[in-house]
């Protein structure tokens, strides 16, 4: 399954969470710096393909599945993913 590059940098932000930390739209739109339309088409198509996952409750809150973290490791998409020296040292994106 190939991704868009919004897709990737999307799925790219959840995956730089700790598995008990989630996103809203809002946060994600932040991160990425793309429009929440942007950002609710990612999640709505990674949502379907089993790449990310919301909570039922509001605000909604995002989160990248194990599926999706699989899919990040692959060559094309690596380099969309945190460096590990940021996450090591604590700082967020």
């Amino acid at each position: 399954m190939a991704l868009t590059e919004s897709q990737a940098r999307v799925l790219a932000a959840l995956a730089g969470l700790t598995p008990f930390e989630a996103l809203t739209v809002k946060q994600l739109c932040s991160r990425t710096g793309f429009a929440a339309s942007t950002v609710r088409a990612a999640l709505g198509s990674q949502s379907y393909d089993g790449l990310a996952s919301s909570s039922r409750r509001s605000p909604v809150q995002w989160r990248v599945t194990g599926r999706g973290r699989s899919l990040l490791s692959a060559p094309p998409y690596r380099e969309f993913l945190p460096q590990q020296a940021d996450t090591a040292n604590g700082a967020k994106r």
